[in-house]
């Protein structure tokens, strides 16, 4: 046999081993890229338009500039809180506090989409100017006991909005947010306490371990994990 031959016979051997070897590797590289295992794999902690990532929830980004505003709002409004109602003063919030309730936000978010759950910035700007038409109608028409807490919530209402120097329409329109995720987990909870009975448990112990139990589930990553 020509040492031609005996090449030939040598390499139709060695193509099944290659092969396999070559199919081996690209399937350790997928397992490895799935988990991150490759630098070129590494998170994005920034958009493609350049804005820093803090977090991603569930594949889902919380930008830095998002959470920022978060720290601001929240320092403004605890110092408003601490000049007007000196009484109701509480400690200041941590700003791994403010991010925790920005993913929290974003996991109860995410779970009223599966459920079919929407709300606009219309339906929480309408639910806002619904609740000074209550306010104002009680300390209209309201017993003497519903005007008075009728007429400290409207005090309280316009009080931190003089003090953030915003009518009360903008001081409306810049609560939307808020009130958007008030609504959406407000409409979260009616829907699976209405699904969901217990002996032993109140509606809201029943939600309060669902919400834990989703927060458990919720793929988080920080920016600052290893």
């Amino acid at each position: 046999m020509g040492k031609e031959m005996r090449f030939s016979l040598k390499k139709s051997r060695l193509l099944p081993i290659v092969f396999g070897s070559a199919v081996m590797i690209a399937a350790c590289c997928a397992v490895a890229a799935a988990n991150g295992s490759f630098p070129w794999n590494a998170m994005k902690w920034q958009t493609d338009s350049g804005e820093a990532v803090e977090a991603y929830v569930n594949g889902e980004p919380i930008l830095k500039k998002t959470l920022d505003k978060a720290i601001g709002d929240t320092r403004k409004m605890e110092e408003i809180t601490a000049r007007l109602f000196p009484s109701k003063q509480k400690s200041s919030k941590s700003e791994s506090e403010v991010l925790d309730d920005l993913i929290k936000a974003k996991v109860l978010k995410q779970e009223a989409e599966k459920e079919g759950i929407t709300v606009t910035d219309r339906d929480a700007l309408d639910s806002l100017r619904a609740t000074d038409r209550q306010i104002q109608d009680l300390m209209e028409n309201g017993s003497e006991e519903e005007k008075k807490n009728a007429k400290e919530s409207w005090d309280t209402l316009t009080s931190v909005a003089s003090a953030l120097h915003e009518s009360m329409d903008q001081y409306e329109k810049n609560a939307v947010p808020t009130e958007r995720n008030i609504l959406i987990q407000n409409r979260l909870y009616q829907k699976y306490v209405a699904g969901h009975s217990s002996m032993t448990e109140t509606k809201q112990e029943m939600w309060d371990g669902h919400v834990a139990e989703l927060m458990k589930k919720a793929d988080v990553k920080h920016r600052d994990s290893p």
